[in-house]
């Protein structure tokens, strides 16, 4: 066994989570799985809405209180994540990959998804990070946020927030077609849509 070869690992452990996230995330934005969006759009049009504050001077604030969570991850993160660990032990077995290797491939995605789905995501709806102070990583950070705005933001006509799935990274969403830079006029249409789209996350009177 290597160095290269746990560098591999390690790198294949980071895209995997990469990819996996992406299209979990997609998932997410679309109701045909109700469970999997309706803890996901609590997030997103009840805490941190379109035409809400994305970002406050306290701390984050969390959309999982009452439910299963993880810190402030919440079940449509865990047990999708926890179902892809139990199918990639399944395959690394099948393939007979060194156990060793299994191990840091599996600490090495959890690890990346914990910062990722945690500390830098929550990081974008609190005013001043300190990511924001600092002068290596403080362009960097800004670019992550505004796409972060925008996925928060922008709306179709059906209701959905289809752009900007990254956290940190965003080669998925040029990969895919749901890149955007720039934001486009509010759309009042699209986010009365999403309101009856995701009526479900509503309390019902």
């Amino acid at each position: 066994m290597t160095v290269l070869a746990v560098l591999a690992v390690v790198a294949a452990a980071f895209l995997f989570s990469e990819v996996y996230g992406y299209w979990l995330h997609v998932l997410m934005h679309d109701n045909r799985v109700e469970f999997l969006s309706r803890n996901h759009m609590i997030h997103h049009l009840v805490v941190y809405g379109p035409r809400m504050p994305q970002q406050t001077a306290g701390p984050y604030v969390a959309s999982v209180q009452g439910r299963l969570h993880l810190g402030t991850i919440g079940v449509e993160w865990l047990l999708p994540g926890g179902a892809a660990a139990l199918g990639l032990l399944a395959l690394f077995h099948a393939l007979s990959l060194r156990p060793f290797l299994q191990l840091v491939f599996i600490v090495s995605a959890i690890t990346w998804s914990l910062a990722a789905l945690s500390a830098m995501h929550d990081a974008m709806h609190v005013k001043g990070f300190w990511m924001e102070r600092s002068p290596a990583l403080g362009g960097w950070f800004a670019g992550l946020r505004r796409r972060h705005i925008l996925h928060h933001t922008q709306l179709d006509d059906e209701g959905r927030m289809c752009v900007d799935y990254g956290i940190c990274f965003f080669f998925c969403d040029r990969l895919f077609g749901t890149l955007r830079r720039e934001p486009l006029p509010f759309n009042h249409k699209g986010y009365e849509a999403a309101l009856e789209r995701y009526a479900f996350i509503f309390p019902r009177s």
